[in-house]
């Protein structure tokens, strides 16, 4: 009567831009991880397979928890390079072009004073190519300072799209630009088509974002106090929900990273690792109509009928995280997939979506405790 799927909503529950460090995993878990995304994924032409949207979406939270060593031999040894993998070893490659150009002079200055010295830096060619190729976005900051993002902006998606932008899930293609994601058939139609910068609420649709930093720029970059204007981090958590009278799909993650600005450009770096850990505890219902009836009922986390079995193994609240000493990470967090029905013969249908309530969250920094935590705003 009832099943399990996944669908296309979750996508946006995977965490943009990539990692110097990772969290540490043992060695054990690593293998663990890496052999249960192995049973599932192949690549052709640098694109990566999913048999289905299922082991898609199961294969998420294995891909994002292995440690950096360990995704990228399992990408060589698939012949494919993530989004997250491409940026992390262009920007390691021009963080030592910029060391090298720049030595001996001061690395805290502004880029006007270097160019008023007479230094101006070009980049790699590797890197203006993929800048060219819309791969990567290079930013200018109020001051000058530069920063680079992959140009997928919603960072779930980082982990299974490559230079292409393009994903195969069953016989569907998903293709990102920016922040639209275009999904085709097998003819090559268009089946759905979502913008994720998008704030409308379409079809009952709930969601939220809640970040640190100041009101009207949640989730937004906010300086370390104990460094200062050099250093700066990120955090929040995305969820989102839709229904149908047949479905349920949210997606749900909490995401972080930090950076450092040296000779007038911002990257992650490996002598910064301050995101210490997270914190949060959550709820949530739903409603369903039982045989046509024309009234609803609750079903909530707590409910013995919850539908919505947590067989993938995501977060459950309460969650703590703690000691990562990292400076990019993302985690999934349940309830997190597609829930699909058939009316007919389940005898009840959805009415309304997902709903978070009863929710808090804090993300630490920079030694836990002794550090900084930061509550998450709307």
């Amino acid at each position: 009567m009832k099943k399990l799927v996944f669908g296309i909503a979750t996508l946006v529950a995977i965490t943009s831009f990539h990692s110097c460090q990772k969290e540490n995993i043992s060695a054990s878990d690593s293998k663990i991880t890496q052999q249960k995304a192995n049973s599932t994924i192949r690549s052709a032409n640098g694109e990566l397979v999913f048999e289905d949207e299922a082991h898609f979406l199961t294969s998420l939270p294995h891909l994002a928890e292995m440690n950096d060593a360990d995704r990228i031999a399992w990408e060589k040894a698939i012949g494919f390079e993530s989004l997250l993998s491409i940026e992390q070893r262009i920007m390691e490659q021009e963080n030592q072009r910029i060391e090298k150009f720049f030595e001996g002079v001061d690395p805290g200055l502004t880029v006007a004073e270097y160019e008023a010295m007479g230094l101006y830096y070009q980049p790699s060619e590797e890197y203006l190519n993929y800048l060219q190729t819309g791969v990567l976005e290079r930013l200018e900051e109020k001051d000058g300072s530069i920063s680079t993002r992959v140009s997928v902006t919603d960072p779930s998606f980082h982990y299974v799209l490559g230079a292409s932008r393009k994903v195969h899930v069953g016989d569907q293609l998903y293709e990102f630009n920016g922040s639209v994601l275009k999904v085709y058939d097998n003819t090559g139609a268009i089946v759905k088509e979502i913008d994720y910068n998008s704030q409308e609420k379409l079809n009952g649709e709930y969601n939220f974002t809640r970040g640190i930093g100041p009101s009207g720029n949640r989730g937004g970059w906010i300086n370390d106090p104990a460094r200062g204007s050099d250093y700066r981090y990120r955090s929040f958590v995305t969820f989102s929900s839709s229904f149908t009278t047949s479905s349920l799909s949210q997606s749900y993650y909490w995401y972080a990273r930090a950076e450092q600005r040296r000779f007038g450009n911002w990257a992650t770096r490996n002598n910064y690792l301050p995101i210490w850990g997270f914190q949060a505890s959550w709820k949530f219902d739903y409603w369903v109509i039982y045989n046509g009836a024309p009234y609803g009922t609750a079903i909530d986390s707590d409910s013995p009928s919850n539908m919505l079995n947590n067989s993938s193994g995501y977060a459950t609240s309460p969650y703590g995280l703690s000691n990562l000493n990292t400076n990019y990470t993302v985690r999934y967090l349940y309830p997190h997939g597609l829930y699909s029905i058939n009316p007919a013969t389940a005898g009840f249908s959805f009415f309304e979506n997902v709903r978070i309530y009863s929710n808090s969250y804090s993300s630490s920094f920079t030694g836990g405790a002794s550090g900084y935590s930061f509550v998450l705003y709307n």
